[in-house]
């Protein structure tokens, strides 16, 4: 079990930090450098089936992708000896008073169940008043502790809840988000500095979308006239699950990352995730 300190958000000197981002989805690649393209440097691999994410990494580290070969002249390992990885893996979050160590591993098992042979990890939340308890790939976690002297883990949700949650502040009403990325839906609110619901969904499409948010809607006994709801990252049929949304709901918007972080060159990026994106922008 690991427990991570809080760092400082990522900025134009601390660009040497390679980034992983690890799901089932994909494989991404990332550093920040003020020298190429939109302030950032990133490729993106789907998921290959019957391939580790272990040794896709392993394999990534040593030679450059396959049909990238203008990768190789920046990723090579002997460049970075720090990273940061973003883990798309169950996390279950715990009030900070009510946080014990002795009793995360135990704990997380429970709640899920088929991680029980991966490396726990522990990353205190100090904006939320929580901690987050997330788990990774032990092969994974040593094939980048090999090529890496300072590595950092975190759930590739943590910098979208601290976005969302400065967002929350924003107007008198309450708000309720919800997050696509991965085939996975996440919908979060908060009560002030605290998380008020956080859970995760697989959706496949609009309807599976829509009866998700709504359901955790009606849960929270939000207002439909007045409460909010703000929707990010890859939506899928996005024109059709507003459409729906629009019936029951008033106040139903999308953010848009271009105008929420003022038109950075790095919200051109087609390859950054909202996650990624909001990593790089705003820090942890």
């Amino acid at each position: 079990m690991s427990t991570q300190e809080h760092t400082s958000p990522v900025t134009e000197q601390s660009g040497a930090r390679l980034t992983f981002r690890v799901s089932r989805q994909q494989l991404t690649v990332a550093v920040i450098d003020k020298t190429a393209d939109n302030d950032v440097r990133c490729f993106a691999l789907p998921a290959e089936p019957g391939k580790s994410v272990a040794a896709r990494v392993r394999r990534l580290l040593q030679t450059a992708p396959e049909g990238l070969p203008e990768a190789g002249a920046w990723l090579s390992p002997s460049r970075f000896t720090r990273a940061q990885v973003l883990i798309d893996s169950p996390v279950m979050l715990v009030p900070d008073e009510e946080f014990s160590p002795d009793d995360a591993e135990e704990l997380y098992q429970y709640s899920f169940p088929d991680r029980h042979q991966e490396s726990l990890m522990i990353n205190p939340l100090a904006g939320e008043n929580a901690v987050a308890v997330f788990s990774v790939n032990r092969d994974l976690k040593q094939v980048l502790e090999e090529h890496f002297a300072d590595i950092r883990f975190l759930p590739v949700m943590q910098p979208v809840w601290s976005f969302l949650h400065q967002r929350g502040y924003e107007g008198t009403y309450q708000k309720l988000f919800g997050y696509f990325h991965d085939r996975e839906l996440s919908v979060v609110s908060f009560d002030r500095n605290r998380f008020r619901f956080y859970n995760q969904f697989d959706v496949a499409g609009a309807q599976d979308a829509a009866y998700f948010l709504m359901y955790v809607w009606r849960q929270l006994a939000f207002d439909p006239e007045k409460d909010e709801l703000h929707l990010a990252g890859d939506i899928p049929d996005r024109d059709a699950l507003m459409e729906t949304l629009r019936r029951y709901l008033l106040k139903v918007s999308v953010i848009n990352p271009s105008a929420e972080f003022m038109r950075a060159p790095i919200t051109r990026c087609r390859d950054l995730p909202f996650d990624l994106l909001t990593l790089f922008v705003r820090g942890r």
